[in-house]
């Protein structure tokens, strides 16, 4: 991908809505560049059933759908620059996006699919010792098998979580 040459649209996340905007660019042959610090897919990867997505009148795991996310981009030839945006700027009606390793993007659009951010638990006096056993999104977890663990919150993504992991574990 050409980092140097401005371009019309940089897309800032790959999950479902950065990649339904790729779609979309690719379709009205618009050239973009797709940038994703993870892997594709954003929190669907922790997701146990999707049962709100069309076509799937059964549901569909957040893995399954992943996946043909994937397929359809490969079958489109879109490509996935993995790379983290340090800022993004707006100069002299251009957008300049900074990355970690790639350099600079310009574009004169910017889309911002970055999903949503868990709010972060406020620890009492022993941050140190149990911040390597906090995790935000179960796809962290995914391998961990025979354990007791504790999610907290009651929320749809909560509950969605627990249903996950209680496939290989005791969870609280």
């Amino acid at each position: 991908i050409p980092l140097k040459k401005t371009i019309n649209t940089c897309i800032l996340g790959a999950g479902p809505g950065g990649i339904t905007a790729a779609i979309q660019l690719k379709r009205c042959g618009i050239d973009f560049v797709m940038m994703e610090k993870n892997e594709i897919g954003g929190l669907l990867r922790n997701a146990h059933l999707i049962e709100n997505y069309p076509g799937f009148p059964n549901g569909v795991s957040g893995t399954e759908l992943v996946k043909l996310f994937k397929r359809q981009l490969d079958r489109l030839h879109v490509d996935v620059l993995k790379d983290e945006v340090i800022n993004a700027d707006y100069n002299d009606g251009l957008f300049e996006v900074v990355t970690a390793s790639s350099g600079t993007v310009c574009s004169m659009n910017l889309i911002i699919a970055t999903g949503t951010q868990p709010r972060k638990l406020k620890l009492g006096p022993f941050p140190e010792m149990a911040e390597d056993l906090l995790f935000y999104e179960v796809v962290h977890l995914k391998e961990v098998e025979e354990k007791k663990i504790a999610v907290i919150g009651a929320g749809d993504s909560a509950f969605d979580y627990a249903l996950n992991l209680a496939r290989k574990n005791r969870v609280v």
